[in-house]
Parts: C-alpha cells; structure tokens; sequence
C-alpha cells in the first residue's frame, strides 16, 4: 500500500477521490499543510494511520504485525479499577498539555513514581494499551540495575525485527547501539522503562535518554528526585472507594449478601489502606477459601495483631532503610502464606530468589533424559506455583507462559525463611537452570532461552554465599560468565568466572578437570582484554591438567592446544603455535571423524595461522573444507559459518593482491575458540 500526501493541496486534482479524503483531514483539524522531512511527516499521519488499523477488525492483525509490541500480557485476576483520573494525568504530561495531540520531534519523558505494590507498573502497561492507537511501537525495558536496563534494550532488537537476517552483532553494545538507533531513526514510539528503583539504574537511563527523539519514555520508580527533563506523577493509593470496588470485583462470586458487602469492603478497603498488591491478595485468599469479607476481616485483624512479634527480628528494607514493607502487604501475604503446604511454602521460596521479572514456564519442564525423580520434582514445582496463583502470590500471564512474583512478596519470603532453607532452596534453583538445560551460552542458538533465564540466573548468583555453594553453583557461574563474555559484557563476567574457579578449586583441588575447563574460560576472557601473561599460564595449566587426566590424544587436550596456539599466534610466535594447532587437528580428526564442527574449528584456526605467514595456496583448501564442514553441520546462518566465510573472502583477497595488481588489505583472520 501506498501513501500519497500533497504537500500542496492545490496540486491535488479537485475532482480525485483524494480531494475529499483532504478536505475532510483539513475540516477535522489533522492535514499536515507541510512537513520539513520524511521523518516529521511520518509523525503527522502515524497517529491516524496506528487509529485505522487498530479501529478496523478487518486489519487488526495486520496492525499487530506493523506495530513491534513486547507489553507484558495481562495478569489474571489483574482488574485495573480507580486510575482513569491518573491515566489522564499521564497523557497530559507526556504530550506537554491535556489538549495536545501529537507527539513532539523531542521525546518525552515522565516517572510514574510510588511505593513497591502500590501499582506502577500497572498503570503505564494499560496507558499504552488505551493509547496503542497513537503510537508506532510499545516497548518494554526492566531497568532494576544498569545491566539489566543495556540487556532489556539490547532485547528489544528481536521485538524490533532487526536481526531477521542473521546481520546484527551478538555482542550486547551493538545490539543496544542497533536498538538505539531504530528509536532515533523512527518516531512516534513509547518506551515503558519499569522499576527504575536503584540510583545507578537511573543514572544509566538518563544518559541515554539525551540518544532518544520524537518518542515517549514512561519511567516507573520508587525514586522521586529526577533532571529537569522527567516529569514526575506522583501515583497514590488507590481511594478508599476503589479499593472496595476492586475488591467487590475480584471476589464477587463469594458474595453472599451485596448490601452487606459493599460496607464490608470499604472496612476492608481501609485496612488495607488502598495497596493494590495487599487488595489482590486478599481477595486470593478469599476467593480460595471460600471466605465471607466479614469472614477475611476477622482474620486480618487476628493476624495484624500478632504481626509486629512475627516480624520482630525481620529487616524489611522499604522506600528507605528504616522503613518496613507496609503493613497490609505484610498481613496478606502472612494469611495466604500460611495456607499453603510446607512443599509450596520452599517453591515460594525457591523462586523468591530469581529476579523480579517474568519467568519461562520451559524452566520448570525438564530436559530429555532426566530422571524419573526429577521429573516428579519439576512436576511439583509447577503444582505448587499454580496453587500460589491462586492466592495471588504468584501471577500468571493470560497471554505468554509465564509467571511472576511481585519483588515484595520474594523479599519476606526470603526474609522470614531460615539460613538453612534459602541454601536448599537456592540449591534447589540451579539445579532447576542445569535440568532444564538451556544450552551452550556460547552458541547464539541456545540464546533463545538463555535470555528470558539470564536475570534469573544473576540473582541466584548474587543471593549464593560462596560458603554454602550448591552442587551446580560454579556451573551456574561459569555459565552465565560464559554467556556475558559472548555478549561483550566482560567486566560482568570476570568476577563470576573467576568465582568459579575459586569454588571449584576448593571443591576438588588444582588438577580437576572441571578446573582445567574454569581456566579455559577465564583465560579466553583474559586474552581479549589484552592481559596475555595471566591468560597463557591459565592456558598451560589448563593443558598440563587435561593431560594429565585424559591422555595426550583426547578432545579437551586439542582444545587446549587451539586455544593456546591461537594466544601464541596472538603474540607473534608463529612458529610455536603452528604444532600446536597441527596437533589439536589430528586430535579431533581421530575422535570426530573429518566432518565435525570441531574439525572445522580447527581448519579455520590453521588455516588464519598460514594466511598470516603469507602460505596462502596452504591456506585456500583448509579454509574452503573448514567453510564446507560448518555449512553442513551448523548451518549457514550460523555466526561461525558465517565468519569463516569472511575468512575465505579475506583469504581469496589476499591472493588476488599477491598475484594480481589490487591493493594488499591486511592479512588476518578470526579464530574460532
């Protein structure tokens, strides 16, 4: 479909069927007299055309597949009842006024900012679904850390289907500059950036707002203190009046006597001073145990009263440090808590130490071949989330499979739980990430899962003391530090591969394997930054370990080799590095065969060495077999396959210049580790 704007009407021809769509633009106030460029034009008609298509059932869909979404499915049991007001207010502040209709070359940029349960997060998802129409892109970033906030934006490139072709960098900085640039190049986008709580966070997000233009950023946050260029909308507790009817709404069909009950919900209203999270829970319970509101208030006020002993030695960090969780969340979450077996109480806790953020329901289904006793586990780790659900505990999407915990429900479950328990239930965890087996965080293909776990993963890591490491921790570890290096976050994966060697080097002494395998990856990381002493002894360690252990002739003894070899290619001393590289090829052609991606690997490894010592017809036929054994066995789209081919691109170049007249360009290659 093409879009045909004048910017002259007078060029249009009085008696087109476009006359009248023109006149009818002018006569509503909406028909752009002029634009400056391609961009502000598509700012003019995008609120129309986004109007039509959403407005239309006939192409709605077609709406949905122009307009990149990532918004949060909705969560049952969520009604979202006495905001209109402060929707309004939203409005108002992103467009500059309350009567203002379009969306300015500048982005705008408000904080919807309150206490933890108090609904934040709510509001600004349904202000873009109510809004969906005037806007060419609703997007969703968690920014709890500054990491978490350059990992949500470096995600938003699949939302925007900017990698459809396999061209986009892996690495997390490209993939932010990438998403970045989209935001800039295309206006008239919402950008909801959630639990903006921590200082650093917000630090982060406001040097990055001076890259965004001619869109909306919706900040939520328990911080209030923001630049000059944040709007601040202070979100209060729901009125009293509200609260009841929420409530009247989520527990209706426990009604017995509606005259009564709407007094009782006010009552109950009251005590629960308006939260949201505190009103969801309730009527969980009541809903669950088929209470009366007269029924639940009795035992709201048995528990409140017996709440400040419970809580005594408990330090619930809240808004300040001298500020406990408010007292209705903490009474809710009591009553329903105890309700549940212990069995679900150590899931609650389980998973109250993953991030505050939706978790994939893959996680808890395991992998092929785990045991008939781990499967039983999963299955009640999925039995005992659902049973939480029901008390709103635990929230469910109506729309992904998916669930979540609100971050101060994770944090008194965590709270109250003694040492003991948090170590199982931690332990626990991990195991969880290794059954579920999400795959080589350094294959991209594994990336798909490794995402969506990757916070998850953080916290169970943060939460972990070293002295009570669980089986899997330095696994974990390793992983996730495997994983950030992949992406280029190096300064986050080096505490955490140096924290799994550290452990397993107290599990099972220097010259385990498992050792050799934790060198091997801090040495990769350590060679990229330049800090090659460290990084070849890690790697001769690693070598004399494997050998060790395995022989001379074994596959992780010819990784060894590569990776050492490629160091010493690193730092000019070819002629070491060669029989090194020679070697780990014999290794993996004797245990492979010739058509592994392993054997490929080493081929392109090879062949980069012979490149840079200008034995290019050497060269030539190692490159093209290596190039043929990744097309068959990884694929063509596949990062290494690719780079190969640019190897071989590189390669054929360098002989074109050595034995033609065509400048020389340098001659390299990249390895494959």
């Amino acid at each position: 479909m093409a879009l045909f704007v004048y910017a002259d009407p007078s060029h249009a021809d009085p008696d087109h069927p476009q006359r009248d769509h023109i006149d009818r633009l002018k006569a509503n106030g909406r028909y752009p007299e002029s634009y400056v460029d391609e961009a502000d034009l598509y700012r003019l008609v995008m609120p129309d055309l986004m109007a039509h298509f959403f407005l239309n059932p006939a192409t709605r869909r077609l709406a949905a597949r122009i307009q990149p979404s990532n918004l949060p499915g909705g969560y049952i049991g969520r009604l979202f009842l006495g905001r209109d007001e402060f929707l309004e207010e939203i409005r108002a502040s992103l467009l500059g006024s309350a009567h203002a209709t379009a969306i300015t070359q500048q982005a705008a940029v408000t904080c919807i900012s309150g206490l933890g349960g108090i609904g934040k997060t709510r509001a600004a998802v349904e202000y873009a679904r109510r809004h969906r129409a005037d806007y060419s892109a609703l997007l969703f970033a968690t920014a709890d850390s500054p990491e978490r906030l350059h990992s949500s934006l470096a995600d938003l490139c699949g939302v925007l289907r900017l990698d459809e072709n396999g061209n986009l960098p892996p690495e997390e900085p490209a993939r932010v500059a990438a998403a970045l640039g989209w935001l800039a190049a295309h206006p008239g986008w919402l950008l909801i950036v959630d639990n903006v709580d921590d200082e650093a966070a917000a630090r982060a997000l406001v040097d990055l707002l001076g890259h965004l233009a001619a869109g909306h950023v919706l900040i939520t946050s328990r911080l209030r203190h923001w630049p000059d260029q944040v709007k601040n909308l202070d979100l209060d507790v729901l009125t009293d009046a509200a609260a009841a009817d929420l409530l009247l709404h989520v527990a209706e069909r426990r009604l017995r006597d509606p005259a009564a009950d709407e007094a009782q919900a006010l009552r109950l209203a009251g005590l629960l001073e308006g939260l949201p999270l505190a009103v969801h829970q309730a009527a969980g319970y009541i809903n669950e145990q088929t209470l009366t509101l007269a029924d639940y208030i009795a035992r709201y006020e048995e528990e409140a009263a017996e709440l400040l002993g419970w809580f005594s030695d408990l330090a619930i960090q809240y808004e300040r440090p001298e500020k406990l969780a408010p007292r209705p969340v903490l009474v809710t979450w009591k009553t329903s808590f105890e309700k549940l077996s212990a069995d679900d109480r150590f899931w609650l806790l389980v998973f109250s130490h993953f991030a505050p953020e939706p978790v994939p329901r893959f996680l808890l289904t395991p992998a092929e071949g785990a045991t008939t006793e781990w499967r039983t586990l999963f299955r009640q780790a999925s039995d005992a989330v659902a049973r939480a659900g029901r008390y709103s505990l635990i929230t469910f999407s109506t729309t992904e499979p998916i669930f979540k915990l609100h971050r101060l429900v994770q944090q008194i479950t965590r709270l109250q739980a003694q040492e003991n328990e948090r170590n199982l239930a931690i332990g626990v965890a991990i195991a969880l990430f290794r059954l579920a087996d999400p795959g080589n965080p350094f294959d991209v293909r594994s990336w798909p899962k490794w995402s969506p776990l990757q916070n998850h993963a953080s916290a169970l890591c943060a939460h972990t003391p070293n002295e009570a490491a669980a089986e899997n921790f330095a696994w974990l570890l390793s992983q996730l530090g495997n994983l950030y290096q992949t992406k280029s976050l190096l300064p986050q994966a080096e505490p955490l591969l140096r924290r799994a060697l550290e452990i397993d080097r107290a599990t099972y002494g220097d010259n385990h394997p498992l050792v050799a395998i934790r060198l091997n990856n801090l040495a990769q990381l350590l060679k990229v930054t330049n800090r090659l002493i460290e990084a070849e002894q890690h790697m001769r360690d690693a070598l004399r370990i494997d050998r060790a252990v395995y022989g001379l002739d074994h596959p992780d003894v010819a990784t060894d080799l590569n990776n050492l070899g490629s160091l010493l290619q690193a730092t000019d001393r070819l002629i070491e590095a060669e029989p090194l590289m020679r070697d780990a090829l014999r290794i993996d052609r004797a245990a492979y065969g010739n058509d592994h991606p392993s054997v490929g690997r080493d081929l392109n490894n090879l062949a980069g060495l012979l490149l840079a010592t200008q034995r290019l017809t050497e060269a030539e036929p190692l490159m093209r077999d290596a190039l043929r054994i990744l097309h068959g066995s990884l694929g063509p789209e596949h990062p290494n396959t690719q780079l190969i081919s640019q190897n071989l691109d590189r390669l054929l170049a360098e002989m074109a210049c050595t034995y033609g007249a065509a400048p020389r360009p340098p001659a390299s290659a990249d390895e494959i580790n």
